[in-house]
This record gives C-alpha cells, structure tokens and sequence, in this order.
C-alpha cells in the first residue's frame, strides 16, 4: 500500500498526510523504505503525542531502525 502512495505522490508532484495509529501501519512503511531505498527522501514521519514536548520528526534514515522488522 506505501509503495502505491509514495510513488503516486511523487508522479503527482503532492504531499500525502496520513494518520496512523497501528504500528504494523508504520512497520510496512519501514520496510518499503527498506525494499525502495531510493524513496527514502521521499518519507518522513511526524509523531504527536500529548505526552510529548514537540512533534518528533523522523527522516528515512530513522524510520528504518526504529520500526524496521
């Protein structure tokens, strides 16, 4: 499903926001950015919690190690 939102985003030249409250949700992402590298700077994820401070911000470079299989 990544796969098909990411490479649409970039063919339509748009910025995809999407909200994701499964973690097997942010794992898949993980492992298209592992199968895709070259999409990599395409992605980036943006945590929010009330416990945190401030929206964490997590390039591909972090994604793959914190939520990687």
């Amino acid at each position: 499903m990544w796969k098909l939102v990411v490479t649409t985003a970039i063919r339509s030249n748009v910025q995809v926001v999407a909200t994701a409250h499964c973690y097997d949700c942010i794992q898949g992402l993980a492992a298209l950015l592992v199968s895709a590298p070259k999409l990599a700077p395409e992605v980036s994820v943006q945590k929010t919690e009330r416990s945190l401070p401030a929206v964490v911000n997590l390039d591909s470079a972090e994604i793959q190690p914190r939520y990687g299989r």
